[in-house]
């Protein structure tokens, strides 16, 4: 959508429980539109104070904002609204620039428009953390990020592109100084990683037993404990903090907007990439049920963020997900969902008070302050809120509905609706409506397609898999991938080339239960971007690097097809370069001895801990944490991505210029 914030947490009840939000929403709602959900009467107040939250003299401020203790609740303290449990401080209205993209590429506000060049950070939790930590080493070494017009980054990508653009510490202390293999020996790699590889041994089970515990909703202990993890060690944590391109921006927003004055901004440190697009998904209106075909992507920057497209330019329909024949709702038909971008300070206010004309001539509008600002942490939160997708299918259960359906991330979404006839115009704006949110790899966990829609010319893929390749004699010479080997392929790629299909998910527990791909929500049919008999040549290239014991970076000239659900042209030739994650033994014979046996298996010292290098589990790799990887992991893996872009350094040079 063009706009959307996070109203995470529990369901609201009428007195005095019920969000900003919800209540901006309902009061903006057009005329004979259904909404998205059953919602209670409104209180009288636009700023509901009370939060819902027992107290006894006091209550925990540092978890629900500025607060007090009056009869036994917690309420918000004059100047401030309960946003679903937690306090923020009441903005008024926003003066901000919208941006009607309306599937038109050359449409792209700021510096997210003319992208010749991007580097791009797939998902993949802490091991992409730890790989992308290498891979920007070894461009730093290399001196070629000056070249980086533009990164795209998902979930696990995504926390190590927050860090690196917004973290204000030195490159040496951010991502380590060179390595060299002869001197990594186990107690070597067992020591602290840099800042940015630390980030990913941080422990995120104690984390959500504490906020749990302390009474934080369930819809933001996610968000909260990523930032945490990811953003605490480098002050970039505060929820309350807003996003902006630079201090020109931010001194532009504040003469607008006075109220912002004291407001803190989180801009990109200079002489790092600029233009950073964090992916999330939008999944369906609160209550409703995604599928692949209403389930669009979500894109935050520091400048403009929103869904910059109309799937298919068109509308979408949304089927209700209780089974309860006394609970159902009717589904929502021809919902617009996307068509541009607002400003990412004004993300989660109301639809522009304009005519939708004059915002499209002027493209500088009032809107309704949102209620929670999109700070970098519910950025990078909802980008790698992984489980969303599956928890809103389970929400098709009632009781899951009640118990984990209210972990997932929600946001107040508005949209242009699209003109009749497909023309790529607005008709005008669709009202905000809260939506259940879901990680960028709901829809697309490699990131790459993103910077198709801005029809970039270069692209740098960093694969952070946990697929290893195929052998060179089953791809190599090949016309097509066969079905069955596609199925044990990374399916963020194989969807790039027209081969994802929902399949009985063969890995892991949704096997033994009969579960698609889709029911755990994984939404990629609609990824294709190259042609089918193009995926066998990639994987060839990769495969026979593998084979020969060198670094699997390879590159390829690969024609864009047309793509209407992302709003792609097609019609263009790329340069593709994928760095992929598998084990390059050209790296792994420079070990020690001892490392080198651990990796192989042949040791009895770590009989464990390195045994799936590189290819970590994306949870529970390590059995005491849901996401943390040991000081071992991701010193080792940080140093072989940093390697492989060293032994390919003519790949990644011609990428981004000499």
């Amino acid at each position: 959508g063009a706009a959307g914030a996070d109203a995470a947490g529990d369901s609201c009840q009428a007195d005095d429980h019920a969000s900003v939000l919800q209540l901006r929403s309902e009061a903006a709602g057009a005329q004979g539109e259904r909404p998205a959900a059953p919602t209670a009467p409104p209180p009288p107040s636009s700023c509901p104070r009370r939060t819902g939250t027992r107290c006894f003299l006091s209550c925990k401020q540092g978890i629900l904002g500025p607060t007090s203790c009056s009869q036994g609740k917690c309420v918000c303290k004059p100047g401030y609204c309960n946003v679903k449990g937690v306090c923020f401080k009441d903005m008024g209205k926003f003066k901000t620039k919208v941006a009607p993209v309306m599937n038109s590429p050359a449409q792209f506000p700021g510096e997210q428009k003319g992208i010749k060049t991007a580097l791009v950070l797939s998902g993949g939790g802490s091991r992409s953390v730890a790989f992308c930590q290498g891979v920007l080493r070894a461009l730093e070494q290399l001196q070629l990020t000056g070249g980086v017009d533009a990164i795209s980054a998902v979930s696990g990508g995504a926390w190590a592109a927050s860090v690196y653009t917004y973290a204000n510490v030195s490159i040496n202390d951010l991502l380590g100084k060179a390595t060299e293999p002869a001197a990594l020996t186990l107690a070597e790699i067992a020591k602290p990683p840099a800042a940015m590889g630390k980030t990913a041994t941080a422990r995120s089970l104690p984390l959500a037993a504490h906020y749990i515990k302390e009474g934080l909703p369930l819809n933001r202990v996610w968000v909260h404990m990523v930032k945490d993890m990811i953003l605490k060690p480098f002050g970039l944590d505060g929820v309350d903090a807003y996003l902006a391109p630079d201090a020109k921006a931010v001194e532009r927003i504040r003469r607008d907007n006075p109220q912002l004055k004291d407001a803190t901004f989180h801009v990109p440190v200079a002489n790092r990439p600029k233009t950073v697009v964090m992916s999330g998904t939008t999944l369906a209106p609160v209550g409703y049920k995604p599928s692949p075909d209403n389930a669009v992507s979500l894109q935050f920057s520091s400048d403009f963020s929103g869904s910059p497209f109309w799937p298919d330019n068109a509308t979408v329909d949304y089927q209700t997900t209780v089974l309860d024949i006394n609970d159902r709702k009717p589904g929502l038909k021809g919902r617009a969902i996307g068509g541009g971008m607002v400003e990412s300070f004004a993300w989660g206010g109301g639809i522009p008070e304009v005519s939708p004309a004059d915002s499209l001539e002027a493209g500088t509008v009032v809107v309704d302050a949102p209620a929670e600002p999109l700070s970098l942490a519910r950025v990078i939160g909802i980008s790698s809120a992984g489980p969303a997708g599956a928890l809103e299918q389970a929400t098709n259960i009632p009781i899951e509905a009640n118990t984990v359906g209210k972990l997932v991330p929600e946001g107040n979404i508005w949209s242009y609706r699209p003109g009749g006839g497909g023309g790529g115009q607005a008709a005008g704006f669709q009202h905000a409506t809260t939506y259940a949110l879901g990680d960028g790899g709901n829809i697309d966990n490699s990131g790459v397609l993103a910077m198709v829609q801005r029809k970039a010319q270069r692209v740098v893929w960093v694969c952070a898999t946990a697929y290893a390749l195929p052998a060179s004699e089953e791809v190599c010479g090949k016309s097509i991938i066969k079905r069955s080997l596609a199925q044990n392929m990374d399916p963020m790629l194989t969807a790039m080339f027209g081969y994802y299909e929902p399949s009985v998910n063969v890995h892991g527990i949704g096997d033994m239960l009969g579960l698609t791909d889709t029911d755990v929500g994984q939404f990629l049919q609609h990824n294709e971007i190259f042609a089918r008999v193009d995926l066998p040549k990639v994987m060839c290239d990769l495969a026979k690097l593998r084979e020969a014991g060198n670094a699997t970076v390879a590159s390829r000239t690969l024609a864009v097809q047309e793509n209407p659900w992302w709003g792609i042209p097609g019609g263009y030739d790329l340069e593709f370069v994928i760095d992929y994650n598998d084990k390059f033994e050209g790296f792994v014979d420079q070990l020690p001895r001892e490392t080198r046996d651990a990796v192989r298996g042949q040791s009895w010292a770590v009989p464990f801990e390195l045994a799936k290098f590189p290819h970590y589990l994306t949870c529970f790799q390590n059995v005491l944490d849901a996401t943390a990887l040991t000081n071992a992991q991701v010193n080792l893996l940080s140093a072989q991505a940093e390697h492989m872009v060293l032994a390919a350094a003519d790949i990644f040079r011609r990428a981004f210029g000499s």
